[in-house]
Formats: C-alpha cells, sequence, structure tokens
C-alpha cells in the first residue's frame, strides 16, 4: 500500500481554538474606533480574515469582553472616585462633588464637600 497524497475528508471552516479572548485582542482597535460594531460585522470579518465561522454567541462575549478591556470594569472606576475627591481638594479648596449612580432605571445623587471627605 502506497502513500496517499489527496484528501477525501471534507473542508471544515469550524475552528474550536479561535477563543472569544483571542478575537477580543485581534479586533480590539475595531471596537475602539466605533463601540457600536455589530456581531454580524465581527462574524464576516472574521471569516474573511482568517476563515473561519463563529457563531453570534462568541462574537457576543468577544465584544463584551473587548469593551471591557476598553472601559474597564465598572467596579474599578468607582474606586477612583475617592482618589479624584481628593485631588480635586488638593487642587481646588472648598470645591464640591456630584455623584450620579444609575441603577437600572432608578438615579442617585450624592453631594459632598471635599472638606469632608478629606476627614474620612
Amino acid at each position: 500500500m502506497g502513500l496517499r497524497l489527496k484528501h477525501s475528508c471534507g473542508w471544515s471552516d469550524f475552528n474550536s481554538k479561535v477563543t472569544l479572548d483571542y478575537l477580543a485582542e485581534k479586533y480590539l482597535d475595531y471596537w475602539r474606533m466605533d463601540n457600536g460594531w455589530k456581531v454580524e460585522v465581527l462574524q464576516r470579518k472574521v471569516f474573511v480574515d482568517l476563515g473561519v465561522e463563529i457563531g453570534c454567541h462568541k462574537g457576543y462575549h468577544a465584544k463584551k469582553k473587548a469593551l471591557q478591556m476598553l472601559n474597564g470594569e465598572a467596579s474599578d472606576q468607582y474606586k477612583r472616585v475617592w482618589d479624584y475627591a481628593i485631588t480635586v481638594k488638593k487642587y481646588n479648596p472648598g470645591s464640591s462633588v456630584l455623584w450620579i449612580t444609575r441603577f437600572g432605571s432608578a438615579t442617585y445623587s450624592t453631594s459632598c464637600h471635599i472638606w469632608r471627605l478629606a476627614r474620612l
């Protein structure tokens, strides 16, 4: 029996190694330019660039991961509010800060004077 050089298997455009982390990093600049970039556009772009089809769920999660990489975690951003308040106090003594926080449809606002924050 000799060596067979022709393939008889079918070609597949499915690749499980294309992870959402890889997609998020590879196409991060596209979301940086336009964070409204649709998942369907990502699916076509991945197929053209890599020759691989991805599902809409993988595309959605890649988009979510990329936007998270760009914007950061909300909890990390919220931790920096107090640093910002102290910096404002340092350079603008007597200033006030107003925080507006939204949870779903409810909106909460907090107004406080910086000099009180510094004592905490």
